[in-house]
């Protein structure tokens, strides 16, 4: 930046200086020059004149015959370009000349830091030089002082990126934070540094403080925003957003964006946490549009949501998804498939009362283990001994239905030593009726073949769905890929309803039964039909056998599971969709796609074009020549495969990208609370909402962090204000 010389009264200071000396690109530095003497003192007269080695000390000296003086050849070019403030301007060296042999070091040294002197060589550096001598005119020691700087504060924004990608706090407790990560951190750098330890022990301008921190992580993660940003750029999106509250009893917004690269690889990324001051559908959909509009990301590109099924979100009239859907049609409302899978199996965990009194049982015994340090080693004794290769117990997971087969296994593998426990819990909660009842109730159901049953047959269908849980939380996979690992499930569970799979099962639990201390499966007595429900005058049917009276148990459980996730999947957004994933697949297997083609032309005209896609869709035919089931992976691997000869499909890559950017789930949100709750914890919730979506950034995309350039970061921070440029110079 150029600064123009201010208007006083009476000749400017470059006429000022024209009067006194000619300024040439070098300066004159006659080294075997006979210098004039000059006298000084009174009464004892000393005589001194200026000394050639004062040029190498100080390479910015000018000296001038006609005035027998000496100038600053730095400050005068930039004067004569003018480039330096008269305010600031430094006589002696200028227009008067310095002429005080006996105090010139003294004077040179202090010209040299002067603000004038440091303005000047500012000036000359930003503007481009006019030759190539011009580096000649800086000052060595200035430029080795700025050298210095960068490092040292290099050096502080690798600590707080170190402290900021691994999640870890830097603030100590009080107002003496000598032992907070932050302070030991740069410390421990600085033991094998003495230029950066001398730095530390500066006064002031350190750089280090709670504010400096704050701008320097805001720095970094807008930096790292930026770059995903620009990716995204003219790409398709899709919109993921949930809500929790923190530590501090903030309702927090994440906000995700999905979207898919000319390679068809999916990302998902996230944008940080917004704090919402009402979690009601205006609320977050004015929050969504913000985001947007302050990334410069036109919803108009939209063309997915992905939420949870709260009537806040998915409400058919006001909620978040037909609120975004009035404004762009396109953006397509998929309920996340791994909320809808656990609500598929809560309904059949509540239709099927054998599982759902043994999940009760279980969730009881956890309680007793995970609240008494007392029991639990107890039972760890026990386990050692009776058990010791066995993995142990885990709890069941209050919230997540799908995750509960692992607690379910490890109830059948440590059976008797549960059921040795709970006999020692009995003994042990004598004085305490009500906890006595507890103990005694659940070792009651452990000795029932009924809970047994209700365990294994829990585990074997929970399995199943967990299994489809883990598939569906991945990256990568589309709502398209969501639903077929949905269908492979449903053959699996239609797999196992059939009698030889039930008498398979049958023999699996009889033999935990004699291996345990378990009653033996029996009959319940012949109960007359109410005759309410009575149909016909014919007699009831009554099971002939045990096996006979759990067998229908069996078959309902492995019915409702099936009916359950056929139901939560089967959703309108997804109709229109797979229009898009018919299209392809359709035309890869050489069937008639024309329905679905007169569908995507009417919802996708704009994005496609339709009458170049009726061209190239043939030749999809040819191009899955593999054999087998096609899906949407092998077709995205054989286009990936032409190479060059990519534009030959052009528009059906355009179809890919817009069946690849729904997602499955909106499992990348609740990973971005994990790291919520591991950044905001009870000891850090005075943090700003600035200083957390800074860490978040840099927390959540690791990768990213590391790849960053600290000296552009350097620059970033120093183009803040002229005083840090004066202080660091150019990182780069």
């Amino acid at each position: 930046m150029v600064m123009a010389l201010s208007k006083h009264a009476g000749p400017s200071l470059s006429a000022q200086l024209e009067r006194v000396l000619v300024v040439e690109d070098k300066p004159f530095q006659p080294r075997d020059l006979t210098f004039p003497l000059v006298a000084f003192g009174v009464k004892n007269v000393v005589c001194r004149s200026f000394q050639p080695s004062w040029f190498s000390s100080w390479e910015w000296l000018h000296w001038d015959s006609k005035s027998e003086r000496a100038f600053c050849h730095t400050c005068c070019l930039a004067v004569s370009k003018k480039l330096l403030i008269a305010s600031c301007a430094d006589g002696a060296f200028l227009t008067k000349g310095f002429q005080n042999w006996k105090d010139a070091t003294t004077s040179f040294r202090r010209h040299e830091s002067s603000e004038c002197h440091r303005e000047a060589v500012e000036r000359l550096l930003t503007v481009p030089a006019t030759t190539k001598d011009v580096g000649e005119l800086l000052s060595s020691k200035l430029a080795e002082d700025k050298r210095a700087a960068r490092e040292s504060f290099l050096k502080i924004l690798s600590a707080l990126r170190f402290l900021a990608r691994q999640g870890l706090p830097m603030r100590g407790d009080g107002p003496q934070e000598e032992d907070c990560n932050f302070s030991q951190l740069l410390k421990l750098t600085s033991s094998s540094d003495p230029a950066f330890a001398e730095w530390l022990q500066r006064k002031s301008s350190k750089y280090t403080g709670h504010d400096m921190q704050n701008e320097i992580l805001q720095v970094m993660a807008h930096r790292i925003l930026r770059g995903i940003i620009e990716e995204m750029q003219g790409q398709f999106f899709t919109v993921m957003v949930d809500e929790t509250t923190d530590s501090s009893t903030i309702e927090q917004m994440t906000a995700v964006f999905r979207w898919v690269d000319d390679q068809l690889e999916p990302h998902e990324e996230f944008i940080g946490m917004y704090a919402l001051e009402k979690a009601d559908a205006a609320t977050i959909f004015g929050m969504i549009k913000d985001v947007c509009t302050r990334l410069n990301l036109p919803l108009e590109f939209c063309r997915g949501q992905c939420y949870d099924g709260a009537s806040v979100m998915r409400g058919h009239r006001n909620g978040v998804a037909a609120q975004l859907l009035q404004i762009n049609p396109k953006a397509l409302y998929t309920h996340c498939y791994g909320h809808a899978l656990n609500l598929a199996c809560q309904d059949m965990v509540r239709d099927i009362k054998c599982i759902k009194d043994c999940l009760n049982t279980v969730f009881e015994l956890s309680k007793l283990l995970k609240y008494s340090a007392k029991r639990n080693a107890t039972y760890q004794r026990l386990k050692d001994d009776m058990a010791p290769d066995q993995a142990g117990f885990r709890t069941l997971c209050p919230t997540r239905w799908t995750t509960r087969s692992a607690s379910l296994a490890s109830i059948v593998s440590n059976y008797s030593v549960l059921q040795a426990s709970l006999t020692e819990f009995e003994s042990m909660a004598t004085y305490d009726a009500e906890m006595s009842a507890r103990v005694s109730g659940i070792a009651h159901q452990f000795s029932l073949f009924s809970f047994l049953f209700g365990v294994m047959l829990g585990r074997k269908i929970l399995g199943l769905a967990e299994n489809l849980s883990k598939t569906l939380q991945k990256k990568d996979i589309s709502a398209a890929e969501g639903q077929a690992a949905a269908t492979v499930t449903l053959r699996s569970l239609t797999s196992l309803r059939n009698d030889t799979s039930f008498d398979t099962f049958w023999a699996d639990v009889v033999k935990v039964q004699s291996a345990n201390d378990v009653d033996e499966p029996v009959l319940a007595r012949k109960r007359k039909t109410p005759a309410r429900f009575a149909v016909g005058t014919g007699p009831g049917h009554y099971p002939e056998s045990p096996a006979d009276h759990y067998k229908p148990i069996y078959f309902a459980a492995i019915d409702t599971v099936m009916a359950c996730i056929k139901e939560r999947f089967d959703q309108p957004g997804y109709k229109v969709y797979s229009c898009l994933e018919g299209v392809v697949l359709k035309a890869a297997n050489g069937d008639d796609y024309s329905a679905e083609l007169a569908r995507v032309e009417d919802m996708y005209a704009t994005d496609i074009n339709v009458p170049l896609l009726q061209t190239q869709l043939p030749l999809l035919k040819s191009l899955c020549t593999g054999g087998g089931n096609i899906s949407i992976g092998t077709i995205k691997t054989a286009l990936l495969n032409l190479g060059r000869g990519r534009e030959l499909l052009s528009e059906i890559f355009a179809i890919m990208k817009l069946i690849l950017v729904m997602p499955a789930s909106n499992a990348t949100s609740e990973r971005s609370f994990s790291a919520l709750r591991r950044l905001k914890t009870y000891l850090r919730t005075t943090m700003a909402q600035a200083r957390l979506n800074a860490l978040l950034l840099l927390h959540v995309h690791k990768d990213k962090a590391d790849l960053l350039s600290l000296r552009q970061c350097g620059d970033d921070f120093v183009a803040a204000n002229e005083h840090r440029l004066n202080i660091f110079g150019k990182f780069q």
